[in-house]
Formats: C-alpha cells, structure tokens, sequence
C-alpha cells in the first residue's frame, strides 16, 4: 500500500493518533462552543420571548385602560347629553312661561286701559243699514260712559236714529224686577262686556252684524233678547270688562 521504513510508519501512526486526538479535541470543543453558543441564543430568545410578552401585556393593559376610558367618556357623554336635554326642557319650559307671562301682563295693560272705539268700527257701521236705537249702561262701571259717548257719537254720525243720551240702567227697566241679577241680565244682556238686545234675534242682519262689529272691536260681543222692546229697536248694552 504505502512505501515507508518501520520508522516512517511509527511516525506516520504517532502523527495519525495525534492529528487523530486534536480533530477530537477540536470537535469536541466546537461541539461545546455550539451548545454553548445555542444557548446563549436561547437566552436571547427568551429574552425577546418575554419582552414581547410583557410589551403584549403593556398592550393588552394599555387597551384595557384605553377601552375603560372610552366607556366613562361615553358615560359623560351621555350624562351631558341628558343634561343638555334638561337644559333644553327648562328653556322650553322658560320660554313658555316668559310667553305666557307677557301675555298676562299685555291683558292686564289692556284691563287697565278704558275700553275705546278703534277706526275700523266705523267701517263696519257703513255695511249696516241704520236703525233707532238706545244706549245704556252698568252705572259704576269706570270706562262705561265715555265709552257709550263714543258708541253715541259713532252711531248719529252713521246716520242711526239715536235720539236719548246714553244713561246708567235703571231698576226701573229691568224685565223681571223680583228676580234678583245684574243690572245687564235685567234687560236682556251679558253681565259683561258689549251686547246688543232686541225683540228678535234669529236671522236679524243688523243685529248679527252689530255685534261682530262690536265683537271686532273688543273681541267679544253678544247678543239677547227682551220682547218689551219695539221691532227694529235696539238696546246696546255697555257691561263691565269680561
């Protein structure tokens, strides 16, 4: 096989054992090295491992403390918004009472003010054609006379037959004298405001069209009857304030 002396081959085999030992020795210790070397890096990988666990779990809490500050948000958002709710109710509520309140107060103006023809009632005296007629009134009554002055003056200028003065009702006139009532439920009218009375009220044109005008006027009116007074004649009547 090999050409070599004793010697040559002695050494050969004592160079081959030792070459023999030292690749032993090194794969040995590579072998150590690697294992070494692996767990090192399995270390760092646990490591990682459990950094990113823990950031997963930082994550995690975090979230958790994110989606429980969502929830009180939404809570006082919907605190707020039932607040905001309320809020507009009692405004509403507010604004309501603020109308009705100036509406009372504009009543009471008007209450405190004495009852007067306004121009559009002469208007309406031009489309009804003229009758006699007789003013009277609820005596004691602040604003009842100078109103019937003016409801008198109104009516001649119109071309009405109003030939007496306006003057207070008497007891004298009352239709049914045993039976105690107003003084202008004892000649056919309201106890308040404006009425117009005659003999017949159904289907009477000038009766119906005096007391919208009068109903224009003052915003209400009425009418009533008493069978003493001539056909075609009328009473108004001037009452207190309603």
């Amino acid at each position: 096989m090999f050409d070599v002396s004793a010697e040559g081959a002695n050494l050969g085999f004592n160079v081959s054992n030792f070459l023999l030992v030292v690749s032993a020795l090194a794969v040995a210790g590579f072998t150590y090295l690697s294992i070494q070397f692996a767990n090192i890096k399995e270390k760092f990988s646990d490591e990682r491992i459990a950094a990113n666990e823990a950031e997963t779990k930082r994550a995690v809490a975090d979230s958790d403390t994110a989606k429980e500050g969502a929830a009180r948000a939404n809570e006082r958002i919907a605190e707020l918004s039932t607040q905001a709710e309320g809020l507009k109710r009692d405004a509403a509520r507010f604004d309501a009472q603020a109308r009705e309140a100036e509406f009372k107060l504009e009543q009471l103006r008007k209450a405190s003010q004495p009852r007067m023809l306004d121009r559009n009632f002469s208007k309406a005296l031009a489309g009804i054609k003229p009758a006699a007629a007789k003013i009277v009134f609820v005596k004691d009554t602040s604003d009842a006379f100078p109103l019937a002055i003016e409801i008198f003056i109104a009516l001649r200028e119109a071309g009405w037959l109003v030939t007496d003065m306006p003057s207070p009702i008497m007891d004298s006139e009352a239709m049914f004298p045993n039976i105690p009532m107003s003084a202008a439920n004892s000649v056919g009218a309201s106890a308040a405001g404006i009425s117009v009375v005659a003999r017949n009220i159904d289907n009477n044109p000038t009766v119906e069209a005096m007391t919208q005008a009068f109903a224009a006027n003052f915003g209400s009116a009425h009418s009533g009857r008493d069978d003493r007074l001539p056909e075609g004649f009328l009473r108004i009547v001037i009452a207190p304030r309603p």
